[in-house]
C-alpha cells in the first residue's frame, strides 16, 4: 500500500483501509476473547460437577481456578484496551466526517461506523459474559469454602 493510499498528505488522516484493518484486528481479538470465555465456562462446568459429585474440590481444581482468574483478568484488560482503541477510532471517524466538505458521508465511513457499533455490541456482550463467569466463580469459591 503506497503512502498516498494510507493517509492524505495534507491532512495526515488514516485511510478507510487502515481503519478497516484496525476493526478486523479488533474482531480477531474479540473472537479470541469469546474462545477464552468458552474455556472458562467449561472449567466452571467441570468444577461444578466435581463439587456436586464429590462435595470436595481437588487440589488441581484450585490451580484451575487460579488460572481461570488470571485468564478472566487478562480478558478484562484486553476488553478495556479494545474499548480505548474503539473510542479512538470513533473520534477519528467523527473528525474525518466533520472535515468533509460534501453533505453526504462516504460509504466507507458509514460501513466503518456500522462495524464499530457491531464491535461495541459484541464487546458489551462479552463483558456481560465475563461478569457472569466471575459471579459464577465467586459462587463456586463460596461453595468450596462451605464444603471445607
Amino acid at each position: 500500500m503506497a503512502a498516498s493510499e494510507r493517509t492524505t498528505v495534507a491532512e495526515g488522516l488514516p485511510s478507510a483501509e487502515e481503519l478497516m484493518l484496525l476493526l478486523e484486528q479488533q474482531d480477531l481479538m474479540m473472537e479470541s476473547l469469546v474462545d477464552e470465555v468458552s474455556n472458562c465456562k467449561k472449567i466452571i462446568a467441570e468444577l461444578t460437577a466435581q463439587i456436586e459429585d464429590q462435595e470436595a474440590v481437588p487440589t488441581t481444581s484450585k490451580a484451575s481456578m487460579g488460572e481461570m482468574r488470571r485468564d478472566i483478568s487478562g480478558a478484562l484488560r484486553t476488553i478495556d484496551e479494545l474499548r480505548d482503541q474503539e473510542r479512538a477510532l470513533e473520534a477519528e471517524i467523527e473528525r474525518m466526517k466533520s472535515e468533509e466538505q460534501a453533505s453526504s458521508p462516504l460509504k466507507a465511513v458509514d460501513e466503518l461506523r456500522t462495524q464499530m457499533r457491531e464491535a461495541e455490541f459484541e464487546r458489551d456482550r462479552i463483558s456481560r459474559e465475563l461478569a457472569a463467569e466471575k459471579a459464577e466463580r465467586d459462587r463456586m469459591r463460596f461453595r468450596v469454602e462451605e464444603v471445607r
